[in-house]
């Protein structure tokens, strides 16, 4: 099965979401940690939200 691309207001969405997790697309210094924070902060929010838990 193909998934479908996602569309430009699904990313800016994504985008938001990891900006408000900390993320920080400037901080080069702090990359790629700061990155995979924001991942799995954005992870288990998702995941909240969906009612699943782990």
């Amino acid at each position: 099965m193909i998934c479908p691309r996602p569309r430009r207001a699904q990313v800016r969405q994504e985008f938001l979401a990891w900006r408000a997790a900390g993320y920080d697309p400037t901080d080069w210094l702090n990359y790629p940690d700061n990155a995979m924070r924001a991942g799995r902060i954005v992870a288990q929010r998702q995941a909240q939200t969906s009612g699943q838990t782990h």
